[in-house]
């Protein structure tokens, strides 16, 4: 099942200025530090951090909302060297208010699923009729209506700073339309996909890589989406053994396991091993199954042996680092974001607890580092909260 997400939003200018006139405050003081590597370095991933309450239902009858807006969110530049441990020992993202009215919070209310974010630091959320992107930094939003039931979308990342999104209409095995964003990042256009019956099943994820789209299918196989042959536009079946059965150890279903990514001209797949085990939790009659990220494994397709290849080592000379986030992941040369403490040859990660709502405890958010090097994960900390349930996410902020 596709996570819920709701997307975090952008701090609110003029309750920063309040807060300064206050007197700021550890929090105040944090939000301008932290912002100005967001506004100066697009190529620095940031996280992107959400908690949200609970509130009860309203019994006014005058009340228009069964329940309301309760959620406070953040963009934090973390320190990538894990530096984090040796201060705070957590990442606290600063006090920032959120926008109650806009379409923002109405895309929240909405419960939209987040399907992906784009180079251009958008983020992406699809709902029965349409897909939407959202611009955390800006709140700036845009779309565009599927014209039918959309059974599911994804957008298919890298390749560029465009925008490109697979939507499944109607029945199960209806076959897919890209949907294309100009470069004036206003018009969307539309193209049919024609694909056979056991192409339009559930396609888990996409990616653009060099122009040509690679999409990950639930049975562990890869088809290719070639714009640059004539048209229409063809799902074509690569023939590579099924990345399934790659895996260590093997899994049956491929859903939830990973993601395609774009590394220097290649097709990754990116998989995050968790460490799980069993422990009575100390507020509720029952036991829960407490995970914790173990390490993950990444695949490179080798379409001429046509197999996935294990990596051992990232590409680009030990420069490169992967994000990785549910629903998303990207790669960036650690030099360039060398400003935060990148490390390259590593996967940052986010993780999440699990929640009790019977108890109302929440395991709460994480974010920390693999060595692909060493094979053991670096470091990983906790997102501190007041109380609430927390979401993060990597993103590259963009300020256009």
């Amino acid at each position: 099942m596709k996570r819920k997400f709701s997307p975090p939003l952008a701090a609110d200018r003029r309750q920063r200025n309040k807060s300064r006139a206050r007197g700021g405050g550890a929090g105040a003081g944090a939000d301008d530090t932290e912002l100005s590597l967001l506004l100066t370095d697009k190529s620095v991933p940031h996280l992107l951090v959400t908690e949200v309450f609970h509130t009860p239902r309203s019994h006014k009858p005058t009340s228009k909302s069964a329940c309301a807006f309760n959620r406070r969110g953040a963009i934090l530049c973390v320190p990538l060297d894990g530096s984090a441990a040796s201060t705070a020992g957590a990442a606290r993202p600063p006090s920032a208010a959120i926008r109650r009215r806009g379409p923002l919070a109405d895309l929240y209310r909405r419960c939209l699923s987040f399907i992906g974010a784009t180079p251009r630091g958008r983020l992406a959320f699809a709902g029965s009729r349409g897909v939407f992107l959202v611009n955390p930094v800006t709140d700036a939003l845009q779309g565009f209506d599927t014209v039918g039931y959309c059974q599911k979308a994804l957008v298919a990342a890298g390749g560029g700073d465009g925008c490109n999104v697979f939507v499944s209409l109607g029945a199960l095995l209806s076959p897919p339309a890209l949907w294309r964003l100009a470069d004036d990042g206003e018009r969307w256009s539309q193209c049919a996909v024609a694909a056979t019956a056991e192409q339009a099943g559930d396609i888990l994820s996409a990616v653009n890589c060099k122009g040509r789209f690679y999409l990950l299918h639930d049975d562990g196989c890869v088809s290719k989406v070639d714009p640059g042959e004539p048209p229409p536009l063809r799902m074509e079946r690569l023939p590579v053994a099924s990345l399934a059965g790659h895996l260590s150890p093997p899994c049956k279903t491929l859903a939830a396991e990973g993601h395609l990514l774009e590394c220097h001209g290649e097709v990754l797949f990116v998989r995050k091993l968790l460490a799980v085990r069993e422990a009575a939790a100390p507020l509720c009659a029952h036991t829960e199954f407490v995970v914790g990220v173990a390490g993950f494994e990444v695949y490179r397709l080798d379409v001429a042996e046509r197999r996935w290849a294990k990596v051992e080592r990232l590409a680009g000379g030990g420069d490169t680092a992967i994000f990785v986030s549910p629903e998303s992941a990207f790669a960036v040369r650690a030099s360039e974001a060398a400003a935060a403490g990148c490390m390259g040859n590593c996967v940052y990660f986010v993780g999440e607890g699990r929640c009790c709502y019977a108890c109302r405890a929440y395991g709460g958010s994480t974010w920390g580092a693999y060595s692909m090097e060493r094979r053991e994960v670096l470091f990983e900390h906790t997102v501190a909260s007041r109380g609430g349930r927390t979401e993060a996410l990597w993103f590259l902020p963009s300020v256009v």
